[in-house]
């Protein structure tokens, strides 16, 4: 007999499938510069294009996102401790611009 959708959304195998997800993901961002508040800050239709291009089915919901980020955020911290470490190196830096779009002017977002 088949889980209900809400039940298979709880359970030991579908925790796993969105780890294994969320990882590759944050891989993927970091390498390119991309935090955890931008992720967040994403829209659905962007996060589905960062994902597609990350070689990932697009998460359903924002739980996979939200361990995205978190994940993210974790490294910043990791590197923080250790900066000089091979892992703190980001291959696609570059990128950053391609896929982080610039606030829309009179947004009041002065970031930057």
């Amino acid at each position: 007999m088949n889980e209900s959708p809400e039940v298979f959304r709880h359970s030991d195998r579908a925790e796993a499938n969105r780890a294994a997800k969320a990882k590759t993901l944050a891989r993927w961002l970091w390498d390119r510069g991309i935090d955890g508040d931008d992720l967040i800050a994403f829209s659905p239709a962007h996060r589905r294009r960062v994902a597609r291009a990350a070689g990932v089915n697009p998460p359903s919901g924002i739980d996979t996102w939200a361990a995205t980020a978190e994940l993210l955020d974790a490294k910043a911290a990791w590197v923080a401790d250790h900066p000089g470490h091979p892992s703190a190196v980001r291959a696609h830096e570059d990128e950053r611009a391609a896929w982080v779009p610039e606030p829309a002017a009179g947004s009041g977002n002065t970031a930057g």
